[in-house]
């Protein structure tokens, strides 16, 4: 999986899409969060929301 950085400039209809709901039995679940924390190291994140 290949993570690229955006802005609202470049793509804000994406940015403002209504979020999914996430299957925690998902195996490629760990690997997907692993990446994403990764480029969040990597890269300035401004923000990020989640929903429980």
């Amino acid at each position: 999986m290949e993570i690229k950085a955006i802005t609202i400039k470049d793509n804000e209809k994406y940015l403002r899409q209504v979020s999914t709901k996430v299957n925690l039995n998902d195996r490629n679940l760990k690997n997907d969060i692993n990446v994403l924390a990764e480029f969040c190291k990597e890269n300035e994140v401004m923000a990020m929301a989640a929903e429980f």
